[in-house]
């Protein structure tokens, strides 16, 4: 998990990765759009691969605020939470950009 999917996970109790951050991980085959053990395999982690979590969209809905983390946190209770978006694919839709005719520079670490 991504660590903004280990902090969906403690608001939820409910683990996830995201597709857009989760496809940079290695373990991700882009072509198929899931999880591939022949990668875990080539990474000598295939007895990982089984333990991997679910891969969910960026506006999905992956869990709801519990009770626990709405009195650390201060959230609503309830409070639906989505996947979340890698900063480089959120910062071209920030950018307004919606097709190839145009370019975005995002840079970062």
């Amino acid at each position: 998990m991504m660590s903004h999917d280990y902090l969906r996970f403690c608001l939820t109790g409910q683990r996830a990765c995201e597709i857009t951050n989760i496809s940079e991980s290695n373990l991700f085959n882009m072509e198929k759009g899931c999880y591939d053990i022949e990668l875990a395999k080539m990474l000598g982690i295939e007895e990982a691969f089984a333990k991997l979590p679910k891969v969910v969209g960026a506006t999905e809905v992956c869990g709801y605020v519990t009770k626990e983390a709405a009195e650390l946190t201060g959230l609503y209770e309830g409070t639906p939470v989505v996947g979340g978006l890698f900063d480089v694919v959120s910062v071209a839709i920030c950018a307004g950009l919606q097709d190839d005719t145009a370019l975005n520079v995002s840079m970062g670490t």
